[in-house]
């Protein structure tokens, strides 16, 4: 594996090498500012399916004349152009360190060739179908974030015919209908990290004199010894101090008359007799089990990495 830098266009793009193949890593390693009118940027294709709206399109600032900035940093939309070409000389990647946008959450890990490739959606937008295909030009449509307007809502957009001409059209939405969000996945771990590495140069060994004295495998052996003999002291003190407490409050409770059922631990429940149930600390810690909420995790995926060609 080779890895060199360029300085053009991006500062930080960093080239590998791999069975032949070539990977433009590009880095994103802060959020991209929130921009809060790109979540009203829509744009509609014809031909693509069915015609539903998208958002955060990088293709967006060319047919719309109000956009003043970009919604995604340029890094994404280098690696977005690839999709138009089928053979690329290089495959450009996002990464080796990547974060969502701050207008994107994170929806679901892949794990590629001990990497972790991180999937992003708008926010409010959920994870339909990982994307994980790169170059792939004849069915290249967003379908990893959808979200959905209800009727009764009106939304404004270019429409694109098949000629490449673009006009504003306002549409008031009268059933439900889904749109789809440009998804940004990126990877963090270290590029062909299973490739082998060699380093070359001269070594020179160098051998130190043995002292005397107890060796580490002897000395680590006596510490396990010892903490073992202090765990089982303070194990035997503890059941006898228990066994000590429990005569102990069967007397008093003897003395004061009356049955008791409970874990011993208040002196007051059995000033007046009489029988008391007290929950103990164990059957409470299982109530709180049983009525405690779990949260809600993230999928994790596992995944081959043949689609990229082995070019990590």
């Amino acid at each position: 594996m080779t890895v060199t830098f360029s300085a053009a266009p991006f500062s930080l793009e960093s080239l590998t090498t791999v069975g032949g193949g070539v990977t433009a890593w590009l880095p994103v390693p802060t959020a991209w500012p929130l921009q809060p009118e790109c979540s009203t940027q829509l744009i509609r294709a014809w031909e693509a399916n069915g015609a539903n709206p998208i958002a955060f399109d990088p293709a967006y600032a060319s047919v719309s004349p109000t956009t003043v900035s970009p919604c995604l940093p340029t890094e994404f939309t280098a690696s977005w152009k690839q999709a138009t070409t089928t053979s690329p000389a290089t495959t450009t990647l996002l990464g080796p360190t990547f974060v969502c946008p701050a207008a994107y959450e994170s929806v679901g890990d892949l794990l590629v060739q001990s990497m972790q490739m991180l999937l992003c959606c708008p926010s409010k937008y959920l994870l339909a179908t990982p994307i994980t295909t790169l170059i792939n030009a004849q069915s290249h449509f967003p379908s990893q974030c959808t979200s959905s307007f209800a009727s009764g809502q009106t939304i404004t957009y270019p429409f694109c015919t098949g000629g490449g001409t673009c006009a504003p059209t306002t549409e008031t939405i009268t059933a439900l209908r889904t749109v789809f969000a440009w998804h940004m996945n990126g990877f963090n771990g270290v590029p062909g990290s299973k490739t082998s590495a060699t380093e070359t140069g001269s070594s020179t060994s160098t051998s130190t004199p043995s002292k005397p004295g107890l060796s580490s495998g002897a000395a680590a052996g006596i510490a396990i010894g010892a903490v073992i003999v202090l765990l089982i002291f303070s194990i035997v003190g503890c059941l006898l101090w228990g066994r000590w407490k429990t005569n102990r409050e069967y007397a008093r409770t003897e003395r004061r008359g009356g049955p008791f059922t409970g874990d011993g631990f208040s002196d007051h429940l059995v000033s007046r007799g009489g029988q008391y149930q007290v929950e103990t600390p164990a059957r409470y810690e299982m109530n709180n089990l049983r009525g405690a909420k779990g949260g809600e995790s993230k999928g994790v995926y596992e995944m081959d990495a043949s689609y990229m060609g082995g070019k990590i």
